[in-house]
């Protein structure tokens, strides 16, 4: 029997300023393609924990959920 690489997928959460709500956010990023905590892989997918309340509000943000185009307002760290 041949052994078979499964991929394994794992969510992070972190902390960032959304340009648009001028508050610090916590959003969680899941990556599909994990290994161990040195290896993470690409960040497949990003949920901000603002999503229903800016879909709702229809934010043109690109983690909202109306367009993947509409630009990102995260950042790392707050601009002074």
């Amino acid at each position: 029997m041949n052994a078979v690489n499964r991929k394994t997928k794992a969510l992070e959460p972190r902390k960032m300023f959304c340009a648009i709500k001028k508050k610090k956010v916590t959003v969680l990023f899941e990556y599909s393609d994990y290994r161990n905590r040195y290896f993470k892989g690409a960040p497949d997918t990003c949920y901000c924990e603002c999503i229903i309340s800016c879909y709702n509000e229809g934010v043109r943000c690109r983690y909202s959920g109306i367009s993947p185009l509409y630009p990102d307002p995260l950042t790392a760290e707050e601009i002074k």
